[in-house]
């Protein structure tokens, strides 16, 4: 067979209704990364492989790929599977066990005495059998594997039931394509056979297009059915169309990569048009303009001088318009945009008729989670919270600017414009605040008062903003922990995104750097609840709540497990800036001091040794007796040492204080018997040794570290 057949352009699209636009990217990267795994597992090996996405197909281009796999290309026929070996070294004994071993292999194979081959290397037998080898081609690989590629698609996005039939996917799927240069695969899945008809653009009617060579699917699709597949390419054409508008209207643009993607995801054929909305619209607050425009996939825009919101915004069209039907698409936007303006704008005069704080009041009217608390309540609580804290902290803060943020910062949620723009809670507040003539310092509390709100989202810089934001998220999660005996922190599925509001705590605290015990915060926020609950069990079934995240956090963070957990004391250790101060201090020990720190662990593991089979319930401990002076002479001294350490953070100093008394233990149980006959000598000891057991852990557990160390 002429070996230049058997390589080849491999084409595989699949043509579905339209994805979901958000992981449309990453559904294409995981096709190929998919796809290209079990091609070289299966011995087919290409040149170079390109994924291909749209809204309404997946699809590659595998370059160079062989037809055949390439053990049927080298002429191989065999392989060699290898069972059991034996060491010729070994005694007679060991000889006849082995080829017990070796038997029992051939018959779990289902092989005879007569296949068996032996080979001898170095002292050592090795044994095998020859397997023929099956061939196979693309074909029959497709047919068996491309089902199982688009089912590990489940790891990206949800998969669908469609219509009567029982198999799922993102997609109903419309169309299959599958090439090998001008050879059509033959491949059924999802109950549609495979073909060489590509489905156009929807301007075309989803006209079928027959292509005969994959090599030209990109122009035909570009030129005939009106798609441009390539992401890149669809990127770079609606960059280069928008700056070419800017330029000639003196405009710039600030658009997040989410949203470009998504207006590049949402097109498969994309063309540029400019228009103006009513200049009136333009004194609603900026964020409800933005929001509206993006509603409708619109970019807005800004002037160039003053950088200020203007009123043209900047149409991404999936079509090709022509002049008739120019006036007719821009007529129709901008009736939709003006409208939803026009009922913005009315809710905003509306609202403008009272001042901000006029707004509290009514605030009674929401009822939070739990029936008998209402939103005022809530301010009340985070009025004394947020100074309990900042006394705690011993903070130099403004408490007028504090108090009246708190008041305000509420008030939004019973106007006209949130009901209409719910997620503009905060940045309504705070554009009322500014209209009120209130300090800039409180605006800008305001703004950033809910900040983070998002995994993605930085802690506010404003620290005014970050105490607020503690405050609320704290009484949030209590507030709910509070229901039915923490019903839903025990729940799996998260419905109230505690473990959110955990993180973003969590997150606040490490950014500011706050030394501050949440056990002491949790209980004053729960005494300032008023209600007849047990303050102990409620904030020791939060702070556990909290802490499992903690664990979690610095895991995220890169942190090894064992790391933490040896830091993370549930008795007492509820400082989070701590705990993150203790182990980054442990990582740079252990890199600095190495040897060091295996001493002190060597040491300490002899201490867990002597004392594991002690019940210390029943150990009667002695009264001092007159021996072993001068190890608890130094004992005495060691302790004086690690509390004052311990208080001034000074860890460097603790472990030089750990390590010299690890000398002086390790001298002491070398030539000290633990276990002698005397009970009250014995007794005595061991709840010495116990003592200087409990001092170490009280830093950290240093168990956690046996594994990889000792």
């Amino acid at each position: 067979m002429n070996k230049k057949k058997l390589y080849g352009t491999l084409l595989i699209e699949i043509g579905t209704e339209e994805l979901p636009l958000n992981n449309l990217k990453n559904l294409g990267k995981s096709f190929v990364k998919y796809l290209s795994y079990l091609l070289v597992k299966n011995n087919f090996y290409y040149k170079k492989i390109d994924y291909f996405i749209s809204l309404t197909r997946i699809s590659c281009l595998i370059y160079n790929i062989s037809f055949y796999q390439i053990i049927f290309i080298k002429n191989l026929k065999y392989k060699k599977i290898y069972g059991p070996f034996i060491n010729l070294k070994k005694n007679i004994l060991y000889y006849k066990n082995s080829y017990i071993k070796v038997l029992d292999w051939l018959y779990n194979n289902k092989k005879t005495v007569d296949e068996l081959i032996f080979k001898d290397k170095k002292n050592i037998r090795f044994f095998y059998y020859k397997q023929k080898l099956v061939f196979s081609n693309i074909e029959k690989f497709l047919q068996d594997n491309l089902f199982n590629v688009l089912n590990k698609l489940k790891r990206n996005v949800s998969f669908m039931r469609w219509g009567i039939n029982n198999f799922s996917f993102i997609r109903p799927i419309n169309n299959i394509v599958i090439l090998f240069n001008k050879r059509v695969i033959c491949v059924k899945i999802f109950g549609i056979k495979s073909s060489n008809k590509l489905i156009s653009h929807r301007c075309l009617n989803y006209k079928k297009i027959i292509i005969k060579n994959a090599n030209n699917y990109i122009n035909i699709l570009k030129n005939i059915c009106l798609i441009i597949v390539n992401y890149k390419q669809r990127k770079n054409i609606i960059l280069f169309k928008i700056n070419k508008i800017l330029l000639k209207y003196k405009l710039i643009i600030k658009i997040s990569n989410i949203f470009l993607n998504k207006i590049i995801s949402l097109v498969e054929y994309p063309n540029i048009l400019i228009y103006k909305f009513n200049i009136k619209f333009i004194y609603l607050p900026y964020k409800v303009i933005i929001n509206i425009l993006n509603n409708f996939n619109c970019i807005h825009t800004y002037s160039v001088d003053k950088k200020l919101l203007t009123n043209y915004y900047i149409l991404v069209l999936d079509l090709d318009v022509s002049k008739k039907n120019k006036k007719n698409i821009l007529l129709y936007y901008n009736h939709i945009i003006e409208s939803k303006l026009n009922d913005s704008f009315f809710l905003f005069y509306k609202d403008r008729k009272y001042s901000l704080i006029s707004y509290f009041s009514k605030l009674k009217n929401i009822v939070l989670i739990d029936k008998k608390d209402n939103l005022v309540n809530k301010i009340t609580r985070l009025l004394f919270f947020t100074k309990y804290i900042v006394c705690y902290l011993n903070l130099k803060l403004n408490l007028i600017y504090l108090s009246t943020s708190i008041i305000l910062c509420k008030c939004d949620l019973v106007t006209n414009l949130f009901k209409e723009f719910k997620n503009l809670k905060g940045f309504i507040s705070m554009y009322y605040a500014k209209l009120d003539n209130y300090s800039l310092y409180i605006v800008d509390i305001i703004k950033y008062h809910y900040f983070p709100n998002d995994i993605n989202n930085n802690v506010s810089k404003n620290l005014y903003s970050s105490i607020i934001s503690l405050s609320d998220k704290l009484d949030t999660l209590i507030s709910i922990s509070l229901i039915d005996y923490g019903f839903y922190l025990k729940k799996s599925n998260d419905i109230y995104g505690l473990r959110k509001l955990s993180f973003y705590i969590i997150k606040i605290i490490l950014f500011y750097k706050f030394d501050i015990n949440l056990l002491i915060l949790i209980k004053y926020l729960l005494s300032l609840f008023k209600l007849n609950i047990n303050i102990n069990k409620c904030s020791i079934l939060v702070i556990n709540y909290i802490f499992k995240r903690v664990i979690n956090y610095f895991i995220l963070l890169g942190y090894k497990k064992e790391l933490v957990l040896s830091v993370y004391n549930k008795n007492n250790n509820f400082n989070v800036n701590e705990i993150k101060n203790k182990i980054d201090f442990i990582i740079f020990y252990i890199k600095n001091y190495l040897y060091d720190f295996k001493y002190i662990l060597f040491v300490y593991k002899r201490l867990k040794n002597i004392l594991k089979n002690i019940n210390f319930n029943n150990l009667i401990i002695i009264k001092m007796l007159n021996i072993d002076i001068n190890f608890i002479y130094e004992f005495k001294y060691f302790k004086i040492y690690h509390k004052k350490f311990i208080f001034k953070k000074d860890y460097l100093s603790l472990f030089n204080n750990y390590l010299n008394f690890s000398y002086k233990i390790d001298f002491y149980l070398n030539n000290t018997k633990i276990y002698i006959l005397d009970i009250n000598i014995r007794n005595y000891r061991i709840s010495l040794l116990y003592k200087i057991y409990l001092y170490f852990t009280k830093f950290m557990d240093f168990s956690y570290f046996f594994k990889n160390f000792i």
